[in-house]
Order: C-alpha cells, then sequence, then structure tokens
C-alpha cells in the first residue's frame, strides 16, 4: 500500500495510471510469470477508474460548494440589509413594547 498525504493525490493517481498502461500492454504470459493474473489487471483498471471518477465528482462538488457559499454570502447580506431596514422603520415609529413584540430588545 502507498502511504502518503492527499497533496500528493494526482502523483499516486499518475503511478497508477503508468502501471496501468505498462500492464496491459504486458504479454499475459509475462504477467503470468510475475504471478499476475489477467483478473488483477483487471480489477486494477476498475479501482483506478473509480478513482478517476470520484475525484471528478468531488471536485465538481468542491466548485458547487464555492458557488453555493458566494450565494448564500450575497442572500444573508441581502436579508440583514432588509432586517435592517425594517427594524428602524419599528423603532422609529413605535413604542418599548411594540419593539418587544417584534424581538428587538434595544434601549432607546
Amino acid at each position: 500500500m502507498i502511504k502518503s498525504h492527499s497533496n500528493n493525490f494526482h502523483t499516486r493517481l499518475g503511478l497508477a495510471q503508468f502501471l496501468l498502461r505498462e500492464l496491459q500492454g504486458e504479454e499475459p504470459q509475462n504477467l503470468v510469470s510475475f504471478g499476475i493474473q489477467s483478473q488483477a489487471v483487471t480489477d486494477f483498471e476498475t479501482a483506478v477508474n473509480k478513482v478517476i471518477g470520484t475525484d471528478k465528482k468531488q471536485e465538481e462538488t468542491k466548485a458547487l460548494l464555492k458557488t453555493l457559499s458566494a450565494d448564500l454570502r450575497e442572500e444573508v447580506d441581502e436579508m440583514d440589509n432588509m432586517y435592517l431596514t425594517l427594524k428602524k422603520k419599528i423603532k422609529a415609529e413605535a413604542d418599548l413594547v411594540t419593539w418587544k413584540k417584534y424581538g428587538f430588545a434595544d434601549k432607546k
């Protein structure tokens, strides 16, 4: 098992892809001499492809998360501005009892 940190994920994937290409190009009898059956190469190919697919999904999810985070910040800012505007109007026109009704515990 290759032990390493996620920061060299692409290095690990590249090494696996290189090995896979070399194994796929090798004569079956040479692989057998190494104790490698063709099913092991097929299984390795499946594993490499799963990693590539999951990595792609993860990158797409990260991009979506960045977009959603930016959207959320803008929406929260808009909500905060609206809240402050409404609060100011209520505080300017209503008494303390009414302020409390709307959740404002401020002092004059």
